[in-house]
C-alpha cells in the first residue's frame, strides 16, 4: 500500500484594527421613503436608494440621512431612507425604533466590498469577542451626512446590541 505524504498548512488570520463606540440612544422614528428589497441588509439596496432619489424624497430632508433596514423573515428587507424624528412625532405614521444600545463604527468609504467586509468584522469578530450580540428584533441603521457630495465623507454604521 502507498499512502500520500501528509501535508500541513497553517494560516494565521488577523483582522485590521477597527475603532467602535457603544452608544445609548433614546427611541426615535424616521420620516422619509419606505420600500422593500429582495437583497439582504448587508447589501446597499441600490434599487431602494434609486427610487428614493427619483421620488424627490431627498429634497424634503433637512438633516442627516438615515438608512434603516429590517429583515422581515421572508427573504425581503424593509428599508427606510429619511431623517430622524422624535418617537412621539413618528406614531402612528412610521416605525419607532426603541431606546437601545448601539455599536457604532465610523466609515469613510461607500465601496460595497469594503463596507461588506466591515460588516463581517463587526458581526463575526467584534461582537463575539466583546460578549455582545446583535439584536435581531431591531434594524441596522446607517447615518449619512446631509451633503454626501464630498469625497470620503464620514458616515456611521449602527448595530443594535445586547449582552450575550
Amino acid at each position: 500500500m502507498l499512502f500520500p505524504r501528509p501535508k500541513f498548512e497553517w494560516t494565521v488570520k488577523s483582522t485590521e484594527k477597527l475603532s467602535f463606540q457603544i452608544v445609548n440612544d433614546i427611541a426615535f422614528g424616521i420620516k422619509g421613503y419606505c420600500a422593500y428589497s429582495d437583497q439582504t441588509d448587508t447589501c446597499c439596496c441600490e434599487e431602494v436608494w434609486n427610487d428614493f432619489y427619483e421620488s424627490g424624497a431627498d429634497k424634503a430632508l433637512s438633516g442627516d440621512t438615515l438608512y434603516v433596514s429590517y429583515h422581515n423573515g421572508q427573504g425581503k428587507v424593509k428599508c427606510y431612507i429619511g431623517e430622524r424624528i422624535s418617537a412621539a412625532d413618528a406614531l402612528p405614521f412610521t416605525d419607532v425604533i426603541p431606546k437601545c444600545q448601539w455599536l457604532t463604527v465610523k466609515m469613510n468609504t461607500t465601496d460595497d466590498d469594503i463596507v461588506n467586509q466591515k460588516y463581517n468584522v463587526i458581526l463575526y469578530d467584534i461582537l463575539p469577542s466583546t460578549g455582545l450580540k446583535r439584536r435581531i428584533d431591531l434594524p441596522t441603521v446607517e447615518v449619512f451626512p446631509r451633503d454626501m457630495s464630498a469625497d470620503n465623507f464620514e458616515w456611521e454604521i449602527r448595530i443594535p446590541i445586547e449582552k450575550e
